[in-house]
């Protein structure tokens, strides 16, 4: 869609708190994804709510575990979600994910007029490193809900 005529659309992006850092490669390996699982599975909890349901309509969104080598050779995760989300009404989102489990990081903007550039930040981040076995599935989180046509 171009526009979320008669909705409010806006970019949000959820945590769990506080990035991890681990000491070396193989413990960073195994806590990349059960980082992942935990973030998805937070946030799955949050957009199954009660509190969720009553007030969007749907969303767009993809998990990342962000993987940065401090100066000092460990390695820092940072595991959130980016989302576009659709819904009527402006609402307190970081309080209610807070409330549902989430980190005290919580952005939510506003977008005003056209999708397109808002739809392709969070495709950036769902298809950052296709094909590379590097990145470690990342491309697979791509995924969403909506419940109204726009």
């Amino acid at each position: 869609p171009k526009q979320a005529v008669g909705y409010k659309a806006s970019l949000h992006t959820y945590t769990l708190g506080s990035a991890e850092v681990v000491t070396d490669e193989h413990i960073a390996d195994t806590r990349y994804y059960e980082l992942h699982e935990e973030m998805k599975t937070a946030f799955r909890k949050f957009i199954r709510s009660k509190w969720w349901r009553n007030r969007v309509d749907g969303c767009f969104y993809t998990v990342e575990v962000k993987q940065t080598t401090l100066e000092d050779g460990h390695i820092k995760l940072h595991p959130h979600v980016h989302a576009i989300v659709l819904h009527k009404g402006l609402h307190d989102f970081k309080e209610a994910a807070m409330a549902r489990g989430l980190g005290d990081y919580v952005y939510v903007r506003r977008i005003r007029g056209r999708l397109e550039k808002p739809i392709n930040y969070i495709l950036k981040y769902a298809l950052k490193g296709y094909g590379d076995s590097a990145f470690k599935g990342r491309y697979y989180e791509k995924t969403g809900v909506f419940r109204v046509k726009v």
